[in-house]
């Protein structure tokens, strides 16, 4: 039993999630392998809004792009190449999914993908929202957040540093020297295994992604001095911050 091909007009009208487009049928086809060519191809029904438009349930302002990149090859400005990147490879416009993935932020983007996907899951998800729930409890949304990770940390007795010591550690919390700099490390990811630094560089990320700064830093080689007993503790940290570090230590990198 053959199939009813579908007939679409030469000029298309288009809702794409909620942004109202008009096109011609040969853009939405001049990729040939990709989605949007088949799904004008007229082998399939494609659903339709109240006023006959056919509806792509897709975020409008970002697709408007891949329309005006099959209309005359427009290349997307660099500050939207991640978000139209990942839009032609939903839609699998290739030749310009060829073209973004040398931009920065793509490249960035995949790799903090690739170093996911090598992490424990399910201990990542836990530090994770450890992370997110000591930041809540301890800074205020404007404030530029520290926050150190003591996994396996020795004084010089070589005493281990457990959950109910680390107050005793720092005392009355009045904070910690930081590279000569008088800093408030008001939290401390008190974490049982040791955090690689691909684990640190992807949960300063996501919590930048989740608004808990806007430039991150981090470095794998602190040293944390007590004020009060001086006594120091070598580990990482990570800081979220703002603005700018312009008076950047050459221990902290930026992510």
């Amino acid at each position: 039993m053959s199939m009813d091909v579908v007939e679409f007009p030469e000029v298309t009208e288009l809702n794409v999630g909620g942004k109202l487009l008009t096109t011609l049928l040969s853009t939405l086809r001049k990729e040939e392998n990709s989605m949007l060519a088949a799904m004008f191809s007229g082998r399939h029904q494609i659903a339709r809004d109240k006023d006959g438009r056919y509806f792509i349930d897709y975020d409008g302002d970002v697709f408007v792009n891949i329309l005006n990149y099959l209309r005359h090859g427009s290349i997307p400005p660099k500050e939207k190449a991640l978000e139209v990147y990942e839009c032609a490879t939903y839609f699998g416009v290739d030749s310009l999914v060829i073209i973004l993935q040398t931009y920065q932020h793509v490249l960035y983007k995949k790799k903090i993908t690739e170093m996911k996907e090598k992490l424990d899951r399910e201990q990542f998800g836990k530090l994770k929202q450890y992370a997110i729930t000591i930041l809540n409890e301890n800074f205020n949304p404007s404030e530029d957040k520290y926050f150190a990770f003591v996994s396996t940390p020795c004084w010089s007795n070589r005493k281990m540093v457990r959950e109910n010591e680390w107050e005793k550690f720092m005392h009355d919390k009045s904070g910690a020297l930081i590279s000569g700099t008088s800093i408030n490390i008001k939290s401390v990811l008190l974490y049982e295994n040791e955090v690689e630094e691909a684990c640190m560089r992807c949960l300063a990320h996501d919590l930048c992604e989740q608004g808990f700064g806007t430039f991150c830093y981090y470095t794998t080689s602190l040293s944390l001095h007590c004020n009060t007993c001086y006594q120091s503790i070598s580990c990482k940290a990570v800081t979220l911050r703002n603005n700018l570090w312009n008076d950047l230590d050459h221990n902290w990198r930026m992510l």
